[in-house]
């Protein structure tokens, strides 16, 4: 399955939630690059689908869910941004949709239980985790 980023996500979202059946709703928007994806609960996550982040501004997407692909400039953008995301509650997916593999982010999280000063280290292996796109 060769998909694009913001249909790699739609499909991810829905195979992820198989079981629990929380998701009511996913609506695309290509022009803003977002999936906006509705829980029963009235929960409602925004997914910024990008493939490339280095041109990304931070304050636009704190608190949000950010699918990107998982290439080194995205995981170094990561790094380069770290003091202003590792406070919010972005999550961030990198994937390859090519293998249909990905690997996961919460800065907040991570930043709380690993090495300050082994940060970079671990996640270009998370990078190396899963075939670089």
């Amino acid at each position: 399955m060769n998909l694009n980023i913001m249909d790699w996500t739609e499909t991810y979202l829905k195979y992820k939630d198989t079981v629990q059946r929380k998701i009511t709703k996913i609506t695309k928007n290509p022009e803003k690059e977002e999936l906006i994806c509705e829980l029963k609960d009235g929960t409602i996550h925004t997914y910024i689908c990008k493939d490339n982040l280095e041109d990304k501004d931070t304050q636009k997407i704190k608190n949000n869910r950010v699918s990107c692909l998982n290439t080194k400039k995205n995981v170094d953008w990561v790094i380069k941004n770290w003091q202003e995301i590792k406070n919010t509650d972005t999550i961030f997916l990198f994937a390859n949709p090519k293998k249909a593999m990905h690997w996961s982010l919460n800065p907040k999280l991570h930043d709380r239980i690993t090495d300050k000063t082994a940060l970079k280290q671990g996640l270009k292996t998370l990078l190396e985790s899963i075939p670089e796109i």
